[in-house]
């Protein structure tokens, strides 16, 4: 098999990774690869390595933009792209030199429509397997939404997956998320796939740049609720899904309502409001999937008692922390 994968690469002030990067990439042994490098206003080194590295391999696309985000820059590499199976890549990971080449021939091997890798996440130097291990799965797309959703084996991300081009035409990811547009992408490909596989192949190494969750909070981080809403009114496959996606979208409102409220921000008020009202009205299908833990179930009741109670019960575990 010799079909081309083409690599899109969205690119935004990492000029001290993407050099390494990047060569993880081309050092694939797989070796018909489009690499497109979109460059989304950076405003440091980042374009210029860019167009360095592409003057040294004809296999690498640069293409500059002005900034709009990481999905409108993969857009821009899905208008561009060529091949007949697609990825996508982080320019601040790493990939083990044989993933592509594995990876694309058990694809082909079972004539699969998507494949999925494994991943490991490297925080701070040291290599976590976050997702339980598995044997190589292969499922429709029913089963393979219903896997994604739980998160166990695999998520929602983009970067450990590849895709037949003509399985996502005109898809495209939805510009005004910034949080969980992968999710949201994959959930609307895997709906068009007749075949998914996933792969115990853990060649992809994501970096994460660890931050305190409560400082990094933003009215960004809510685009990830519009996410899920967009999901909940999609045609429903099946019970299971409805069920898995209830359970998702109420305790992602639970833990938002909750970072809102320790927060102290003033302009969260109003989507505390709305967010309480959601759950309301939708708190006995999250309650009722089975997959919730007692801790997220408890954290669903917890955001919906009356708000004077809410309060004091985190003021009382706040002085008790500081007491042990």
């Amino acid at each position: 098999m010799d079909k081309k994968l083409s690599v899109i690469i969205p690119v935004y002030n990492v000029q001290n990774t993407i050099y390494k990067s990047l060569e993880s990439i081309c050092k694939q042994t797989y070796k018909n690869l489009e690499i497109i490098l979109i460059d989304d206003g950076s405003t440091d080194c980042s374009g210029s390595i860019c167009r360095e590295l592409a003057n040294q391999d004809s296999r690498i696309i640069f293409i500059e933009k002005n900034n709009g985000g990481v999905s409108s820059a993969r857009n821009k590499g899905l208008e561009c792209a060529t091949g007949e199976y697609i990825t996508f890549f982080d320019p601040d990971d790493i990939l083990s030199s044989d993933t592509y080449e594995i990876l694309l021939k058990q694809m082909h091997d079972k004539d699969a429509d998507i494949i999925v890798g494994g991943f490991v996440r490297v925080v701070n130097g040291k290599t976590i397997k976050i997702l339980q291990k598995s044997n190589q799965l292969i499922m429709d797309s029913q089963e393979a939404i219903g896997t994604m959703l739980r998160g166990k084996i695999f998520r929602g991300e983009v970067c450990d997956k590849i895709y037949r081009r003509n399985l996502i035409k005109n898809a495209r990811f939805n510009i005004e998320i910034s949080h969980a547009e992968d999710l949201l992408f994959n959930f609307n490909i895997f709906r068009r796939a007749n075949k998914i596989i996933f792969a115990p192949v853990y060649g992809y190494r994501y970096y994460v740049h660890s931050t305190s969750e409560t400082s990094n909070f933003t009215l960004g981080t809510l685009t990830y609720i519009k996410a899920l809403r967009q999901m909940l009114h999609e045609p429903r496959i099946n019970g299971e899904i409805d069920s898995l996606l209830y359970g998702r979208y109420g305790t992602a409102l639970a833990s938002c309502i909750f970072k809102m409220i320790m927060s102290k921000n003033s302009e969260f008020e109003v989507y505390i409001k709305e967010y309480r009202r959601s759950l309301r009205s939708i708190g006995l299908k999250a309650l009722g999937e089975s997959g919730l833990s007692l801790r997220q179930k408890c954290g669903i009741v917890y955001v919906l008692l009356p708000m004077t109670v809410c309060k004091l019960l985190t003021w009382i575990a706040k002085k008790f922390q500081r007491n042990l």
